[in-house]
């Protein structure tokens, strides 16, 4: 009977998470406390091939070696790129409807809270390259 419990906790946590997340800065906040998460390891390895930039406002961008995954502000929206830096591919939107940041990804036609778990989800994406090489 109990099994319905651990859904309902995290969906209140990421309408919570989207509620909260009410413009860039802090969209890009939350990918940054993410991402240092992602590679707190790494970087007491190796810093060198762990970056993370910000274009006041405009943009930010979280690379591991090669690799990146972007933020780039839009009029409406922000867009999520991932790829290398020559070579980046737009794969979701991050928009601010009703009073929530959604995520809408490109190959599925779903929106989504952002949340922990969607930018996890994407820096997967971004990343996943890296685990094949």
């Amino acid at each position: 009977m109990e099994e319905w419990k651990p859904l309902l906790v995290e969906r209140v946590s990421n309408i919570i998470t989207s509620k909260r997340t009410t413009n860039f800065e802090e969209a890009a906040l939350l990918f940054e406390m993410r991402f240092n998460m992602l590679t707190q390891e790494i970087v007491e390895k190796d810093a060198s091939v762990v970056k993370i930039d910000r274009y006041e406002g405009k943009g930010a961008f979280f690379s591991i070696l090669n690799y990146q995954l972007d933020l780039l502000k839009t009029d409406k929206a922000i867009e999520v790129r991932i790829g290398t830096e020559s070579n980046l591919e737009p794969i979701a939107e991050i928009r601010f409807e009703n009073g929530f940041a959604v995520v809408e990804v490109n190959t599925v036609n779903k929106k989504h809270y952002l949340s922990e778990k969607s930018i996890d989800s994407l820096f997967k994406k971004a990343f996943s390259v890296l685990i094949k090489e």
